[in-house]
Protein backbone atom coordinates (compact mmCIF):
# COMPACT_ATOMS: atom_id res chain seq x y z
CA UNK A 1 0.00 0.00 0.00
CA UNK A 2 0.98 3.56 -0.60
CA UNK A 3 2.78 5.68 2.14
CA UNK A 4 0.38 8.12 3.66
CA UNK A 5 0.47 11.51 5.51
CA UNK A 6 -1.66 13.50 7.61
CA UNK A 7 -3.55 15.54 5.66
CA UNK A 8 -5.61 17.71 8.21
CA UNK A 9 -6.78 14.61 10.01
CA UNK A 10 -7.19 12.76 6.60
CA UNK A 11 -4.97 10.25 6.36
CA UNK A 12 -3.69 10.80 2.77
CA UNK A 13 -1.27 8.77 0.17
CA UNK A 14 1.56 10.73 -0.64
CA UNK A 15 -0.05 10.25 -4.31
CA UNK A 16 -3.05 11.34 -5.34
CA UNK A 17 -5.17 11.78 -8.28
CA UNK A 18 -5.40 14.18 -10.31
CA UNK A 19 -8.73 15.54 -12.08
CA UNK A 20 -7.46 17.06 -15.62
CA UNK A 21 -7.78 14.25 -17.58
CA UNK A 22 -12.02 13.55 -15.91
CA UNK A 23 -12.53 16.85 -17.75
CA UNK A 24 -10.95 16.91 -20.88
CA UNK A 25 -8.11 19.39 -20.14
CA UNK A 26 -5.13 17.55 -22.57
CA UNK A 27 -1.71 18.91 -22.18
CA UNK A 28 -0.25 16.46 -24.80
CA UNK A 29 -2.60 17.50 -27.47
CA UNK A 30 -0.32 16.20 -30.02
CA UNK A 31 -0.71 12.84 -28.78
CA UNK A 32 -3.93 12.89 -26.58
CA UNK A 33 -6.52 15.40 -27.73
CA UNK A 34 -9.25 16.89 -25.94
CA UNK A 35 -12.12 15.32 -27.12
CA UNK A 36 -10.41 11.87 -26.65
CA UNK A 37 -10.35 12.10 -23.16
CA UNK A 38 -13.80 13.55 -22.57
CA UNK A 39 -14.95 10.56 -24.95
CA UNK A 40 -13.26 8.66 -22.89
CA UNK A 41 -14.40 9.39 -19.30
CA UNK A 42 -17.63 8.99 -19.18
CA UNK A 43 -19.14 9.07 -15.26
CA UNK A 44 -19.14 5.22 -15.41
CA UNK A 45 -15.34 5.03 -16.57
CA UNK A 46 -14.25 7.75 -14.11
CA UNK A 47 -16.19 5.85 -10.96
CA UNK A 48 -14.43 3.18 -12.74
CA UNK A 49 -11.16 4.14 -12.49
CA UNK A 50 -11.36 5.96 -8.62
CA UNK A 51 -12.42 2.41 -7.26
CA UNK A 52 -9.63 0.92 -9.29
CA UNK A 53 -7.30 3.86 -7.46
CA UNK A 54 -8.68 2.17 -4.31
CA UNK A 55 -7.08 -0.62 -4.95
CA UNK A 56 -3.75 0.42 -5.66
CA UNK A 57 -3.67 2.88 -2.03
CA UNK A 58 -4.81 6.27 -3.60
CA UNK A 59 -6.67 7.66 -0.59
CA UNK A 60 -7.89 10.98 -2.56
CA UNK A 61 -8.65 13.10 -5.71
CA UNK A 62 -8.46 16.29 -7.07
CA UNK A 63 -11.95 17.66 -9.06
CA UNK A 64 -13.07 20.87 -10.00
CA UNK A 65 -16.38 21.59 -8.33
CA UNK A 66 -19.18 21.69 -11.10
CA UNK A 67 -22.15 19.04 -11.78
CA UNK A 68 -20.59 16.44 -13.58
CA UNK A 69 -18.40 15.90 -10.26
CA UNK A 70 -21.04 16.22 -8.13
CA UNK A 71 -23.15 13.36 -9.80
CA UNK A 72 -19.89 11.31 -9.82
CA UNK A 73 -19.61 11.88 -6.25
CA UNK A 74 -22.80 10.76 -5.36
CA UNK A 75 -23.12 6.98 -7.84
CA UNK A 76 -19.35 6.53 -6.32
CA UNK A 77 -20.50 7.05 -2.92
CA UNK A 78 -23.59 4.78 -3.31
CA UNK A 79 -21.50 2.19 -4.43
CA UNK A 80 -19.00 1.70 -1.86
CA UNK A 81 -16.41 4.67 -2.78
CA UNK A 82 -13.71 5.82 -0.34
CA UNK A 83 -11.44 8.38 -1.66
CA UNK A 84 -11.82 11.69 -0.29
CA UNK A 85 -12.35 14.50 -2.51
CA UNK A 86 -10.28 17.51 -2.63
CA UNK A 87 -12.21 20.41 -4.76
CA UNK A 88 -10.81 23.00 -7.22
CA UNK A 89 -13.35 25.99 -7.84
CA UNK A 90 -14.33 26.27 -10.75
CA UNK A 91 -13.68 29.64 -12.87
CA UNK A 92 -16.96 30.20 -14.72
CA UNK A 93 -19.03 29.68 -11.85
CA UNK A 94 -19.70 31.72 -8.28
CA UNK A 95 -17.12 31.82 -5.43
CA UNK A 96 -20.47 31.00 -3.78
CA UNK A 97 -22.17 28.16 -6.27
CA UNK A 98 -17.85 26.01 -6.08
CA UNK A 99 -18.10 26.55 -2.26
CA UNK A 100 -22.26 25.19 -1.98
CA UNK A 101 -21.14 22.17 -4.29
CA UNK A 102 -17.47 21.51 -2.31
CA UNK A 103 -19.91 21.20 1.16
CA UNK A 104 -23.15 18.98 -1.38
CA UNK A 105 -20.06 16.94 -1.80
CA UNK A 106 -18.12 16.70 1.31
CA UNK A 107 -14.88 17.84 0.15
CA UNK A 108 -11.98 17.77 2.68
CA UNK A 109 -10.28 20.55 1.11
CA UNK A 110 -10.90 23.35 -1.10
CA UNK A 111 -8.60 25.60 -3.43
CA UNK A 112 -8.73 28.81 -5.30
CA UNK A 113 -7.99 27.65 -9.00
CA UNK A 114 -4.36 28.51 -10.54
CA UNK A 115 -5.07 30.45 -12.78
CA UNK A 116 -7.83 32.64 -11.07
CA UNK A 117 -5.12 33.23 -8.18
CA UNK A 118 -2.13 34.02 -10.60
CA UNK A 119 -4.61 36.44 -12.68
CA UNK A 120 -5.99 38.43 -9.65
CA UNK A 121 -2.38 38.08 -8.18
CA UNK A 122 -0.46 39.75 -11.35
CA UNK A 123 -3.19 42.35 -11.16
CA UNK A 124 -2.78 43.53 -7.44
CA UNK A 125 -6.29 42.23 -7.02
CA UNK A 126 -5.82 41.33 -3.83
CA UNK A 127 -8.69 42.55 -2.08
CA UNK A 128 -10.65 39.92 -4.63
CA UNK A 129 -8.34 36.91 -3.69
CA UNK A 130 -9.40 37.64 -0.19
CA UNK A 131 -12.75 37.64 -0.90
CA UNK A 132 -12.76 34.26 -2.51
CA UNK A 133 -10.96 32.94 0.26
CA UNK A 134 -13.35 34.11 3.09
CA UNK A 135 -16.24 32.76 0.92
CA UNK A 136 -14.14 29.64 0.93
CA UNK A 137 -14.18 29.34 4.28
CA UNK A 138 -17.63 28.74 4.80
CA UNK A 139 -17.16 25.22 3.81
CA UNK A 140 -15.86 24.72 7.23
CA UNK A 141 -12.69 23.09 5.37
CA UNK A 142 -8.95 23.44 4.78
CA UNK A 143 -8.66 26.31 2.26
CA UNK A 144 -5.59 26.62 0.02
CA UNK A 145 -4.73 28.49 -3.11
CA UNK A 146 -2.92 26.73 -6.53
CA UNK A 147 -0.86 29.04 -8.10
CA UNK A 148 1.52 28.32 -11.31
CA UNK A 149 4.06 31.14 -10.52
CA UNK A 150 6.30 30.66 -7.30
CA UNK A 151 6.26 34.44 -6.64
CA UNK A 152 2.76 34.55 -6.12
CA UNK A 153 3.49 32.03 -3.17
CA UNK A 154 5.20 35.05 -1.55
CA UNK A 155 2.06 37.10 -2.24
CA UNK A 156 -0.11 35.11 -0.36
CA UNK A 157 1.70 34.82 2.65
CA UNK A 158 1.96 37.96 3.04
CA UNK A 159 -1.37 38.94 2.67
CA UNK A 160 -3.37 36.00 2.97
CA UNK A 161 -4.45 33.31 5.73
CA UNK A 162 -4.17 29.96 3.62
CA UNK A 163 -3.59 26.21 5.53
CA UNK A 164 -2.03 24.72 2.07
CA UNK A 165 -0.81 25.50 -1.53
CA UNK A 166 -1.17 23.86 -4.67
CA UNK A 167 2.21 24.53 -6.26
CA UNK A 168 3.00 24.04 -9.96
CA UNK A 169 6.02 22.64 -11.36
CA UNK A 170 5.96 24.48 -14.25
CA UNK A 171 5.46 28.30 -14.49
CA UNK A 172 2.65 27.87 -16.97
CA UNK A 173 1.36 31.01 -16.64
CA UNK A 174 4.14 33.07 -17.80
CA UNK A 175 5.27 30.41 -20.28
CA UNK A 176 1.72 30.97 -22.17
CA UNK A 177 1.93 30.60 -25.90
CA UNK A 178 -1.29 32.99 -26.13
CA UNK A 179 -0.03 36.42 -23.69
CA UNK A 180 -2.38 37.66 -20.97
CA UNK A 181 -4.28 34.24 -21.86
CA UNK A 182 -7.36 33.59 -18.96
CA UNK A 183 -8.16 29.99 -18.12
CA UNK A 184 -9.71 27.73 -20.65
CA UNK A 185 -13.22 27.44 -19.25
CA UNK A 186 -13.65 30.87 -19.29
CA UNK A 187 -12.53 31.61 -22.97
CA UNK A 188 -13.64 28.86 -24.55
CA UNK A 189 -10.20 28.84 -26.22
CA UNK A 190 -9.18 25.32 -26.29
CA UNK A 191 -6.10 22.63 -27.06
CA UNK A 192 -3.33 25.67 -26.38
CA UNK A 193 0.49 24.34 -26.55
CA UNK A 194 2.18 24.91 -23.87
CA UNK A 195 5.79 25.42 -23.04
CA UNK A 196 7.00 23.17 -20.56
CA UNK A 197 10.27 24.28 -18.80
CA UNK A 198 12.38 22.35 -16.99
CA UNK A 199 13.75 24.73 -15.11
CA UNK A 200 10.97 26.14 -13.50
CA UNK A 201 10.75 23.08 -11.76
CA UNK A 202 13.94 23.68 -9.12
CA UNK A 203 12.64 27.36 -8.45
CA UNK A 204 8.48 25.84 -7.10
CA UNK A 205 10.16 23.07 -5.26
CA UNK A 206 12.72 25.24 -3.61
CA UNK A 207 9.77 27.35 -2.32
CA UNK A 208 7.84 24.45 -1.72
CA UNK A 209 10.16 23.63 0.92
CA UNK A 210 10.75 26.55 2.67
CA UNK A 211 7.15 26.61 3.31
CA UNK A 212 5.49 25.73 6.73
CA UNK A 213 2.31 24.76 4.95
CA UNK A 214 1.64 21.52 3.56
CA UNK A 215 1.96 21.49 -0.79
CA UNK A 216 0.31 19.53 -2.98
CA UNK A 217 2.73 19.52 -5.61
CA UNK A 218 1.47 19.48 -9.07
CA UNK A 219 2.34 19.10 -12.95
CA UNK A 220 5.30 16.85 -11.59
CA UNK A 221 4.97 14.83 -14.92
CA UNK A 222 4.29 18.24 -17.08
CA UNK A 223 0.93 17.61 -17.84
CA UNK A 224 2.04 14.07 -19.37
CA UNK A 225 4.88 15.23 -21.26
CA UNK A 226 8.06 14.00 -19.22
CA UNK A 227 5.77 10.04 -18.84
CA UNK A 228 6.56 8.44 -22.25
CA UNK A 229 8.98 6.21 -21.09
CA UNK A 230 10.07 5.49 -17.78
CA UNK A 231 13.05 6.50 -17.37
CA UNK A 232 11.84 10.51 -17.61
CA UNK A 233 8.64 9.16 -15.53
CA UNK A 234 11.01 8.04 -12.32
CA UNK A 235 13.33 10.95 -13.27
CA UNK A 236 10.54 13.16 -12.07
CA UNK A 237 9.14 11.42 -9.04
CA UNK A 238 12.70 11.43 -7.76
CA UNK A 239 13.35 15.11 -8.03
CA UNK A 240 9.69 15.93 -6.77
CA UNK A 241 9.62 13.53 -4.02
CA UNK A 242 13.57 14.61 -2.68
CA UNK A 243 12.47 17.88 -2.41
CA UNK A 244 9.40 18.43 -1.17
CA UNK A 245 8.70 18.44 2.77
CA UNK A 246 7.96 14.81 4.25
CA UNK A 247 4.40 16.21 4.42
CA UNK A 248 3.16 17.66 1.42
CA UNK A 249 2.08 15.33 -1.57
CA UNK A 250 1.57 15.37 -5.32
CA UNK A 251 -1.12 15.00 -7.44
CA UNK A 252 -1.00 13.25 -11.13
CA UNK A 253 -3.57 12.98 -13.48
CA UNK A 254 -3.99 9.79 -15.24
CA UNK A 255 -5.23 8.60 -18.38
CA UNK A 256 -6.41 5.03 -18.24
CA UNK A 257 -7.22 3.86 -22.15
CA UNK A 258 -4.12 2.89 -22.91
CA UNK A 259 -2.03 2.33 -20.42
CA UNK A 260 -2.74 1.23 -16.63
CA UNK A 261 -1.30 4.58 -15.39
CA UNK A 262 -2.37 4.21 -12.25
CA UNK A 263 -0.69 1.24 -11.09
CA UNK A 264 2.41 2.46 -12.73
CA UNK A 265 3.01 5.65 -10.85
CA UNK A 266 1.92 3.51 -7.24
CA UNK A 267 4.67 1.06 -7.89
CA UNK A 268 6.80 3.54 -8.67
CA UNK A 269 6.23 5.98 -6.35
CA UNK A 270 6.51 2.83 -3.31
CA UNK A 271 10.22 2.49 -5.23
CA UNK A 272 11.04 5.87 -5.50
CA UNK A 273 10.41 6.33 -1.77
CA UNK A 274 11.86 3.57 -0.53
CA UNK A 275 15.35 4.20 -2.21
CA UNK A 276 14.86 8.04 -0.92
CA UNK A 277 13.94 7.59 2.25
CA UNK A 278 14.83 3.83 3.39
Amino acid sequence: MMKTIDFFGNETSRLIVGGNPFHGYSYIIDKISREEMLDYYTMEAVIRDLKYAETLGYTAFISTTEDFTIRMIRQYKREGGKLKWIAQTHPPSMMKVCVNLAIEGEAIAIFLEGAVDDSYSDAQKLQTIQEKLDEARRADIPVGIATHVPRHIGIAEENFEVDFYMACLHNMHERRKIPNRVSSSISGIKDEPHEFVSGDREIMLKVIRELDKPCIAYKILGGGNYAFNREDLKSCYVETFSNIKPNDIAAVGVFQRDKDQLKENALLLDEVLSEISP
